[in-house]
């Protein structure tokens, strides 16, 4: 979990922020930093119709929008965002060695049913489900995404979500934080924009966002943060094993399940991610989750780019090797 907090106006900007409820799911924070009000508000207002736009096109909503029709096999000709996404989905997929997998919802289907029944599934009908796993629902030729027969139990709601939120900045900043083309003209200047949307917050410009991290053992409003990080044209995302997971009898399972024993991971508690992109870091955070602490900590540090903080079920807290880093005037 993470909350924003806006890094102090100089006196010759503007702020605009807008909250829209429901928006992703979770509802958006917007916020954006300008030399001038009504650039900072038309910024805000760009940003949010861009998100609301893919949304409706890209999230899956009864079987309507471009993914839907493409994963039913109804779409032939997709566009160029749903064809992006779905590169990205591979390749990350193959990134992190199957360790994010958009089939997962196979098993999370599987272990919503055994709440349901109150009995864990049998251990040979987990292996039978990790075996169809290995099977991707995207394959890439020549740089074409296509889709293959083996499409059920794709699940990627949450690289969906990032994926806008990245496209929905582009529409204000550039990767490198100078501004888009339909805002390098104008009178004023955009300085800064920020979204937060359901455990993820991306930054984009030239005036650097902090970010406090929730203790995920006590998630409460006067609990200390772990920390404060600094995010300049960067993106930080949380996996999180306390939220919306599974309890049978007496036993809770957290959310995040290990596509290769296809049993929710249990030993670490929470993932926080720090990448160039939203994708980026809400797909590594899932991965590692999915992983014991260390083996993730180890993945993520052979990334480059990326830091991380893990803490497991005993609230032990590991960190990647430039963590320190990533932290607002060497808080910890």
């Amino acid at each position: 979990m993470l909350s924003s907090g806006p890094t102090e106006p100089d006196s010759s900007s503007s702020l605009a922020l807008v909250h829209t409820p429901g928006l992703l799911g979770r509802g958006v924070s917007t916020r954006v930093q300008a030399t001038d009000s009504l650039i900072a508000k038309r910024a805000v207002d760009a940003i949010v119709a861009e998100i609301t736009r893919l949304e409706t096109s890209l999230l899956p909503q009864d079987g309507h929008g471009e993914l839907a029709q493409w994963l039913a096999g109804t779409l032939h000709s997709p566009g160029d965002e749903l064809l992006s996404l779905l590169v990205r989905t591979a390749f990350w997929h193959e990134e992190t060695d199957g360790w994010f997998n958009p089939r997962i919802g196979l098993l999370t289907d599987r272990w919503r049913t055994a709440e349901h029944l109150g009995t864990e599934p049998h251990t040979d009908e987990l292996t039978r489900l990790v075996d169809d796993l290995k099977r991707p629902a995207v394959a890439v030729v020549d740089g074409t995404p296509a889709r293959t027969d083996a499409t059920n139990g794709f699940t990627i709601d949450d690289l969906v979500r990032s994926f806008i939120i990245d496209r929905a900045l582009d529409t204000v900043f550039n990767a490198d934080g100078s501004p888009s083309a339909a805002f390098a003209a104008t009178d004023g200047r955009v300085v800064a924009a920020l979204v937060s949307s359901g455990g993820r917050i991306s930054a984009r410009g030239t005036v650097s966002s902090r970010v406090g991290i929730v203790n995920p053992h006590r998630p409460f409003p006067d609990e200390p943060p772990l920390g404060l990080v600094t995010l300049s044209n960067q993106a930080i995302a949380t996996s999180q094993a306390h939220r919306d997971g599974f309890r049978i009898g007496r036993t809770w399972f957290g959310p995040v399940i290990n596509p290769f024993d296809g049993r929710p991971s249990q030993d670490t508690f929470s993932v926080t991610a720090v990448a160039p992109d939203t994708v980026a870091a809400q797909v590594i955070a899932t991965a590692a989750a999915a992983q014991s602490p260390r083996s993730g900590l180890d993945w993520i540090d052979s990334l480059d780019g990326v830091e991380a903080l893990i803490v497991d079920k005993n609230a032990e807290r590991i960190t990647t090797s430039g963590w320190q880093g990533t932290l607002n005037r060497g808080e910890n």
